[in-house]
């Protein structure tokens, strides 16, 4: 397959990738928004639902009261309650729901209780059954969604319907009791314990609650018929006070009841809006996907149509250009560029780095740059550094230093441990003193055991690097040497130094650190201008 046909496909593929994350996309955002719709479809049901709960919870508790006394007034408020649990069951519309099995036998049920053939406790047991499923389905319409959109808040809905079917709960057991006259121990028992979970779902509603929701229920808690409702049931609880008739407290416990149910239906309000307000702005970025989906699919189209183009001219100039290089073997001549762009600059690149190259095969038999003993660059890499600080301190500013220093007594080291030992001294004098210097200083073997530092941007505090260098040599430890010292000398240049004259210096500073007793830096920097031959200053060590 030639590079031609390659790039074609290359740009075959570049506008089949593209257009395929694009749509896939636009598929994902597609889906996310149905997920968004099939939400709100289940807020619905779950309104629905909601509101049966609501009404069987009242029916439960009427029922309790009827199956005690059967008064005329209990038959009213029974048949009343029936009807308006009838006409929400009409807004759910699908008792035959898998899971709501308990709610087919509702007429079933009611045909028991009218007939006074059902014990008071196993019509509670039946409503508390049939509202527990409901409350479940809720909360499985909440787990089963496909979108994780309001997860929080609608978990909130669900523990503030659990809260209020547990106080519904107490609310029908204290009813029965005060129906009875009588409260036994085993129904207080229930009570407490129902109350327990009504506090545990109320503080579960509040802290996964939106701060609105949240701050209408706490609304409710403080309000004082609520309230009057939960003391009612610590009296009864802790037998303290007289116990009131049962339709006075089941109107109070109601009461309590339907206020929670305004929190409800203000939270199921809440979740509407909200779902509905991420469905509109899903369908904005699906509308905006799609029309950014089509525009970067044509821009894609023509911008590689015309790179591909663009770039099988430009390789036919630069495979005709090599291919007369190789032919008439003229390896001075160079590619021409066909256009001013990137194979532009690859050509220059590539005729540059021939130059380089073939300046560098030249070369090589004659220099070397680095000491192949102490990994140090060697004279000749140092002259040309030295050339270009020089050039860049006279053309720019800024200083530039040299630290010469000899080993104390190398013979003496070659003498009693062998050159070998002398060698691997200078190998452990290079290594400490590269650790020591900054990185754009340049290390030199100058020869034999002395060493160079070129220091750039620096001048007369490089003496303060070569106190910390001597101090340095002489505190290691060498595993060839019982020790080891080194002496420094010092120089910063001055305009119209010169590298001959600068390295004069710098050895003239060398040799009087090692004349005045060795392992000492001494720097010697320029005279004054209008002092005379010999007054050039010496720092102390």
């Amino acid at each position: 397959m030639t590079i031609r046909v390659k790039i074609l496909l290359l740009g075959l593929l570049a506008v089949a990738s593209l257009s395929y994350i694009l749509g896939v996309r636009i598929v994902t955002e597609g889906r996310e928004h149905a997920a968004k719709l099939e939400f709100l479809t289940r807020l619905e049901a779950a309104a629905a639902l909601s509101s049966l709960v609501h009404e069987l919870q009242k029916e439960r508790g009427i029922s309790a009261g009827y199956l005690v006394i059967r008064s005329p007034d209990n038959t009213g408020l029974l048949d009343a309650q029936r009807a308006s649990t009838d006409r929400a069951m009409v807004r759910f519309r699908d008792p035959e729901t898998p899971g709501l099995e308990s709610l087919a036998r509702l007429a079933e049920t009611r045909r028991k209780i009218s007939g006074d053939a059902m014990d008071p406790a196993l019509s509670f047991s039946y409503y508390t059954q049939t509202i527990v499923e409901i409350l479940d389905q809720i909360d499985a319409l909440a787990r089963d969604s496909n979108t994780t959109l309001l997860t929080r808040d609608l978990n909130a809905h669900v523990h503030l319907l659990y809260a209020k079917e547990y106080l519904g709960q107490i609310r029908a057991s204290i009813n029965e009791s005060l129906s009875l006259g009588t409260v036994d121990k085993e129904r207080l028992t229930v009570v407490l314990r129902l109350l327990n979970l009504h506090q545990f779902y109320i503080r579960t509603g509040l802290r996964d609650a939106s701060p609105e929701v949240a701050q209408a229920l706490r609304g409710v808690l403080g309000q004082a018929q609520v309230q009057h409702s939960f003391a009612l049931i610590e009296g009864v609880l802790s037998g303290s006070g007289q116990a009131p008739p049962a339709d006075q407290w089941f109107a109070t416990a109601t009461h309590a009841i339907d206020q929670f149910l305004s929190v409800e239906g203000q939270s199921m309000r809440y979740l509407r809006q909200q779902a509905e307000n991420e469905i509109a702005a899903s369908e904005r970025r699906v509308l905006l996907d799609a029309g950014l989906a089509l525009t970067a699919a044509l821009a894609l189209i023509l911008f590689a149509a015309s790179a591909v183009l663009s770039l099988l001219r430009a390789l036919d100039v630069l495979i005709t250009n090599i291919e007369h290089t190789v032919a008439t073997q003229d390896f001075a001549t160079r590619i021409q560029a066909p256009n001013d762009d990137e194979m532009g600059e690859l050509s220059h690149s590539f005729n540059e780095l021939m130059g380089i190259a073939e300046h560098l095969i030249k070369e090589k038999d004659y220099f070397a740059s680095t000491d192949l003993l102490t990994g140090a660059y060697n004279r000749y890499r140092f002259t040309e550094l030295f050339g270009i600080e020089l050039q860049r301190v006279q053309r720019y500013g800024g200083g530039l230093a040299l630290i010469m220093f000899d080993i104390d007594h190398f013979k003496d080291i070659n003498d009693r441990f062998g050159h070998a030992a002398g060698d691997m001294v200078l190998k452990e004098i290079a290594r400490l003193v590269r650790s020591l210097i900054r990185a754009n200083d340049v290390l030199v073997r100058w020869g034999g055991e002395e060493f160079m530092i070129l220091v750039p941007h620096t001048g007369n505090e490089a003496a303060d690097l070569a106190e910390k260098l001597c101090l340095a040599v002489e505190g290691h430890h060498f595993h060839y040497a019982p020790r080891v010292t080194a002496s420094f000398g010092v120089s910063a240049h001055v305009p119209g130094d010169t590298l001959e004259t600068l390295c004069a210096r710098t050895d003239e500073a060398l040799y009087r650190a090692k004349h005045q007793g060795r392992n000492r830096v001494r720097a010697v920097f320029a005279a004054e201008p209008d002092a005379g031959p010999g007054a050039a200053s010496l720092a102390p060590a």
